[in-house]
């Protein structure tokens, strides 16, 4: 799968992915986008997801249109495996707005930052577990579109800060979340468990 950046002139590509619904941070997100267009950001957002519901879709459609912003924001619908995947790689920030009850650690934050993305993300639950803010990406407050904006808008304007958070996030991956060292960790566990006996 081959990865892009956005070169100069280029749309900066916005990636969400998750269940489109409230506490997911989607209209958190569409409100962050609206306000990026009107201070002249070029980009581009992507949406990826199942709606949680057809009032909530429509809500969420209307606020696109009602702000101009068919152009500019895609809803992709639920993708899997490769497809999936191209979207991430695809892309230049990955951005989660989440305050759903249940949010563990956030698996697509992870997704993002093995393709080397850097993520705008929240202080909520254990997403600050996988997003170091100001290291591979940055956490706001929940339900603050006009913080998530200015970390997107930081972004957009700052290609090596991309990058360097991108490798960074990409690092953290290789470093916690692959198969080898989730391995290696069970085997300290295991090794530092048969020590005690």
């Amino acid at each position: 799968v081959q990865e892009r950046v956005a070169s100069n002139g280029e749309a900066l590509v916005i990636l969400f992915t998750g269940v489109l619904i409230p506490s997911k941070g989607v209209s958190v997100l569409l409100r962050a986008f609206e306000i990026l267009s009107r201070e002249g950001i070029n980009a581009r957002l992507q949406v990826m997801g199942k709606w949680g519901d057809a009032a909530f879709e429509k809500e969420c459609r209307g606020f696109v249109k009602d702000n101009g912003l068919e152009q500019r924001v895609e809803f992709l619908g639920v993708k899997r495996d490769l497809e999936k995947f191209s979207y991430f790689a695809c892309c230049d920030v990955f951005c989660f707005p989440s305050f759903f009850e249940a949010e563990s650690f956030g698996l697509v934050l992870v997704e993002a930052m093995q393709f080397g993305k850097p993520v705008v993300s929240t202080r909520w639950r254990g997403i600050p577990s996988v997003v170091s803010d100001g290291e591979n990406g940055f956490l706001v407050n929940v339900q603050d579109s006009a913080s998530v904006a200015e970390k997107l808008m930081l972004l957009a304007g700052d290609p090596p800060l991309r990058k360097r958070m991108g490798e960074e996030g990409r690092r953290i991956f290789e470093q916690r979340f692959t198969l080898e060292a989730f391995h290696r960790s069970m085997e300290r566990e295991l090794m530092a468990l048969s020590e005690q006996h």
